[in-house]
């Protein structure tokens, strides 16, 4: 019994050793950076981001008033709590520096970089994780900094996840909303004409509004799928977009084929989405 303990004594150490000098090879002679951050950005002066990914196409967004929007692969708000752990990632606490020029880039995941961020005409490159501390490696300039791999899974993050929740633009005049039973039109005085299932001038104001104020809980790729209910929506400024219904139970699923995702909302958002509330009533 004594041998066997002494033999688990001596493999424990040998595995300790084994991780000491890992850590020491992996980390070279860098120096501690108390206080120092990744870089020197304000994130709330950020106005343009880039996002480069590992096998994912490049997200860019960029800053308009008061708000952030993607602008490629598509022209839609973003999500303002995306912006701001993406923003977070410039003032990530460095936990040691070294000077690029004594690193063997490629060993460290850095040549080529496994992902990118662009904040503004900061260039931040992100490599491999250290294996005894699970932190990453992450090149600024000339300078690679080991942080804590806290918000680096965002970079790799799928596109729809930058979405921000609000269906319609933020300050979308709709003037036509066709639903699969029913169509709602501005006319000439301001009011609404209806064709299609009974709807009373405050239904039709209800479902605009609802319609005005949507959102999701979250958007994902979206397989097209042959004969859906379609809704169109005719705005103000000529835009006319198009959702194809996908589901309504357990979630109601609003998909936009021409951009290739699908919207997430709660079931009961189809009541005042699809219906008037007399209809969603009659069938309670």
């Amino acid at each position: 019994m004594a041998s066997q303990r002494t033999r688990l004594l001596i493999n424990l150490g040998l595995l300790l050793a084994v991780a000491v000098l890992a850590a020491i090879a992996l980390l070279g002679r860098g120096t501690d950076a108390p206080g120092e951050r990744l870089t020197a950005l304000d994130p709330e002066r950020v106005a343009r981001i880039t996002v480069h990914g590992e096998d994912q196409p490049p997200v860019r967004l960029e800053r308009r008033g008061a708000h952030w929007w993607l602008t490629s692969p598509w022209e839609l708000e973003a999500s303002p709590r995306r912006i701001a752990d993406l923003a977070a990632l410039a003032n990530a606490p460095s936990r040691a520096a070294y000077a690029a020029a004594t690193l063997d880039l490629a060993r460290y995941g850095l040549a080529p970089p496994r992902m990118r961020l662009e904040l503004d005409d900061t260039v931040i490159e992100f490599g491999a994780t250290n294996p005894v501390t699970r932190q990453r490696y992450a090149r600024v300039g000339d300078t690679v900094h080991l942080i804590d791999d806290t918000h680096t899974y965002l970079l790799n993050a799928t596109t729809e996840s930058y979405l921000g929740p609000r269906l319609l633009p933020r300050e979308a005049q709709i003037v036509t909303l066709a639903l699969p039973d029913r169509r709602i039109e501005r006319d000439a005085t301001g009011g609404w004409r209806t064709d299609g299932a009974e709807t009373t001038p405050d239904d039709a104001q209800a479902l605009i509004d609802a319609w005005r104020r949507a959102e999701a809980l979250w958007a994902r790729p979206f397989i097209p799928q042959d004969d859906l209910p379609e809704v169109r929506i005719t705005l103000a400024d000529g835009q006319v977009l198009r959702f194809a219904v996908a589901g309504t139970a357990p979630d109601l699923l609003l998909a936009r084929p021409d951009l290739g995702f699908v919207y997430t909302l709660p079931a009961e958002a189809a009541a005042g989405l699809l219906d008037t509330p007399g209809a969603a009533e009659e069938r309670d």
